[in-house]
């Protein structure tokens, strides 16, 4: 009776831990990266912020202001709209910002990142493993300059990485997906 049991319990693990059929969702490939990359047709939607801790943002987090699940150094980002958009050589964003500004910034202007336009100083490099991308670009809007870093990897999920001229850095973490047109 024992040895039933102990066959029905490896049976079944063996059977829960089978890995993914290749062309079903979940599985990915450096060629479709490849092409992603390649269209410079692509955008990315963040699921987490991660601020640079300062006393500011640990002040917000301990006074509970935070949505559930977040902390200081990781903050959910459902449901708020958020995206970096790639197309052909333009790029445009809204990143909502949390975290210190150090000048700048004024009355009835977004606090959100958002900037749209054309970037100078515009790189795609392949990581140096071979397993996916870094962008790297710089843009102005308004008074304000961002410096962007993006690592994109082959099961699309993405890093954003944000200095600014005003603001403390920022990294978010995501998806990238082709855009439609």
């Amino acid at each position: 009776m024992v040895r039933m049991v102990l066959v029905g319990v490896l049976s079944s693990l063996l059977l829960c831990c089978t890995g993914t059929k290749p062309g079903v969702p979940g599985s990915y490939s450096n060629a479709s990266l490849d092409g992603l990359v390649a269209s410079k047709r692509f955008e990315i939607v963040s699921n987490w912020a991660s601020p640079m801790l300062s006393r500011g943002v640990m002040a917000i987090s301990n006074s509970g202001l935070l949505a559930p699940g977040s902390t200081a150094g990781r903050i959910d980002l459902t449901g708020n709209t958020n995206f970096l958009k790639i197309q052909e050589d333009s790029v445009s964003a809204y990143l909502p910002y949390y975290g210190e500004r150090q000048m700048g910034g004024g009355y009835n202007r977004n606090s959100g990142i958002e900037f749209k336009g054309i970037p100078t100083e515009y790189e795609v490099s392949k990581n140096t493993k071979g397993n996916g991308y870094m962008l790297r670009f710089t843009i102005a809007e308004n008074s304000e300059n961002y410096q962007v870093f993006v690592n994109l990897f082959p099961d699309m999920s993405t890093t954003i990485s944000v200095n600014s001229s005003q603001r403390d850095a920022i990294s978010y973490y995501g998806n990238a997906k082709a855009l439609t047109e």
